[in-house]
């Protein structure tokens, strides 16, 4: 009797294992660049038959849509309220991005693509140049790492991006222009999940990341 018990559990387990299920995660728009396809394929290859729905956003915008229950889990950069529980999955590291072969002009401000006035990272990026010394100005504004890296190819600017983030065509030019140095973001783990199959979905994505 005991072995038939144990034998139906394992059959529940393993049909609940298999069957089609959802997860939805938030990500931090600083954090998705040009590798989110290959980010996607590895959370499909883990678990081909779960239901993947993922949003990009501003980290204040994916915690409150979690809190509202509309995602699972969310991966952002540390809030500015601590007292939220959350798990620290890895440190992001942050550098200046211009297309490969860009150059300033003499005299001119340092063009700057930045994700405006209520952005963590642009606060950060103005005051270490304000500090250091160097003239900048705001040339174009745009939401998220992919778009500010569009503008850093075309030319328009230079981008304070995550290391990951920096599309192809652009070179990191802290060095080169004597910019200061940003210092690394905390990246957070929020969850809501209780279930080992999502639950190592998300493992999966967060190791991939790092």
């Amino acid at each position: 009797m005991a072995r038939e018990l144990v034998s139906s559990h394992d059959r529940a387990i393993a049909a609940f294992e298999t069957e089609p299920r959802r997860l939805a995660i938030g990500i931090n728009q600083q954090l998705v660049g040009s590798e989110l396809p290959l980010l996607l394929r590895q959370m499909r290859d883990h678990d081909p038959k779960l239901l993947v729905e993922i949003r990009i956003g501003g980290t204040q915008d994916l915690m409150q849509a979690r809190e509202r229950g509309e995602l699972d889990a969310v991966l952002v950069l540390r809030p500015e309220d601590r007292g939220k529980r959350g798990k620290i999955v890895f440190a992001e590291s942050f550098s200046w991005f211009a297309a490969t072969g860009w150059e300033p002009r003499a005299g001119q401000p340092l063009p700057l693509a930045t994700q405006g006035e209520s952005c963590r990272i642009r606060i950060e990026a103005v005051r270490a140049l304000d500090r250091a010394g160097v003239e900048w100005r705001e040339v174009f504004v745009g939401k998220g790492a992919a778009i500010l890296g569009a503008a850093a190819v075309a030319g328009l600017a230079v981008a304070l991006l995550a290391r990951r983030a920096a599309p192809p065509g652009t070179v990191d030019v802290g060095g080169p222009l004597s910019l200061p140095p940003i210092r690394s973001q905390d990246v957070m783990l929020y969850s809501n999940l209780s279930d080992r199959r999502t639950r190592d979905a998300l493992r999966v994505l967060a190791l991939a990341f790092q």
